[in-house]
């Protein structure tokens, strides 16, 4: 059964949460992707925010268990 990855459900733990970038990701992202130890070890390294914004956007359009497709996760530090 294929679903959107946007209704991926997030995963909440004592540390961490997993979910699915969103648009409200955005920044933190692209601040992520622009770090030098992070874009050495990676394939792309974004030109802008409208960049990442254009990603995860992307992102939230692929169905699960859909060939040749790969979906970005974001982990958060859990401070609540």
């Amino acid at each position: 059964m294929n679903t959107i990855l946007g209704n991926f459900p997030q995963i909440n733990t004592d540390r961490l949460i997993i979910s699915i970038l969103a648009p409200q990701n955005k920044d933190s992202f692209y601040a992520y992707r622009c770090l030098t130890e992070v874009y050495l070890y990676k394939l792309w390294e974004p030109s802008s925010s409208n960049e990442v914004e254009d990603l995860i956007n992307k992102n939230l359009a692929i169905l699960l268990n859909t060939k040749n497709t790969c979906a970005q996760k974001h982990l958060f530090t859990n401070r609540s």
